[in-house]
């Protein structure tokens, strides 16, 4: 089953703001577009694919790795939805969850 993909307002603001810095500081200035578009394919095909992580609160979350960005890309599954709900850099200390 392929599931419809929700990008959480959180999530909007994260990419967002990954995205002005990615397109002042480096060359390949698509690349955060790009990954982000690969991963949303892959997860709406295979959802169960990242990571598992438990929040603070105790409810299941996966992770997925940007390889070439260096992104965590932090979401839930659902009957029939994927919520990415976090988009943080590898280097950050892990977000709150």
């Amino acid at each position: 089953m392929r599931r419809r993909l929700i990008v959480a307002r959180r999530a909007e603001i994260q990419i967002a703001q990954a995205q002005r810095w990615w397109r002042q500081h480096r060359d390949t200035k698509d690349a955060i577009e790009e990954d982000l578009t690969e991963a949303f394919a892959l997860l709406r095909e295979q959802p169960f694919i990242g990571r598992p992580v438990r929040t603070r609160s105790g409810k299941d979350m996966r992770r997925w790795t940007l390889e070439r960005t260096r992104y965590y890309l932090y979401y839930r599954v659902h009957d029939d939805t994927i919520e990415v709900a976090v988009f943080w850099h590898t280097s950050r200390r892990p977000p709150r969850l």
